[in-house]
């Protein structure tokens, strides 16, 4: 009877036969589940816009908006955002200093033609449409829907604890703002945005590349 012993180029084949299948097999597995979509999902196309590797940000609370900022040593294109912008966060779980602090050293992005960003973009060109629709509706619960689109970090407005959100959106222990607002404007920014393309001269988002650990923010251009 013939054994592998005697023919050791047989097991070595039939091991190398039993690895590429295991192989094969754990590829298929990974292809076909979620690991690539989600190795993937916070990959975003955004573009450094030139002349602003290095520009100064000033915050304060703002009342239109959840921020203002002034912006410095900005050039090119985007010099003229030297004036007081609204402004936005997209990390609702890191802090900042917004009683005029300064934070040197940042980078902007342009979110233009970028579709993960179309949502928000739609928003910063119909917030006035959206307050007439919404009459009840403040800078709050217009960062809320931001936050919410998102997604990254993660905030679902159904399980978010109050506690953990910023103060400015709590009062001795009672929301500030309305979860039924936000969630009629996410429905209404939702059924919208599809039929919304954009044009030139519409506004759109810049983020702001501040320091790890503070809150990411965003600005408005046209």
């Amino acid at each position: 009877m013939t054994t592998f012993a005697k023919h050791p180029s047989a097991l070595i084949h039939l091991t190398l036969t039993f690895v590429l299948i295991l192989f094969l097999t754990s590829c298929s597995e990974i292809i076909d589940g979620s690991q690539i979509d989600n190795s993937l999902e916070n990959i975003e196309e955004v573009s450094l816009i030139d002349g602003a590797d290095n520009i100064t940000v000033t915050v304060n609370k703002g009342e239109e908006s959840y921020f203002i900022l002034d912006i410095q040593n900005i050039s090119g294109q985007f010099y003229h955002l030297g004036e007081a912008r609204l402004g936005w966060c997209i990390d609702w779980q890191t802090p900042i200093d917004s009683n005029g602090g300064v934070y040197p050293g940042v980078k902007a992005y342009s979110t233009l033609g970028v579709q993960s960003w179309s949502r928000i973009n739609y928003i910063l060109n119909h917030i006035g449409e959206l307050r007439t629709l919404f009459t009840d509706a403040s800078y709050r619960e217009i960062q809320l829907v931001i936050w919410s689109l998102r997604g990254n970090p993660e905030f679902n407005l159904d399980e978010v604890n109050l506690e953990d959100l910023p103060p400015e959106f709590r009062e001795n222990g009672n929301p500030l703002f309305s979860r039924d607002l936000v969630r009629d404007i996410l429905n209404y920014v939702d059924e919208k945005h599809s039929k919304w393309s954009y044009s030139e001269g519409d506004y759109y988002a810049v983020i702001l590349e501040t320091p790890a650990d503070v809150q990411t923010l965003i600005t408005v251009v046209q």
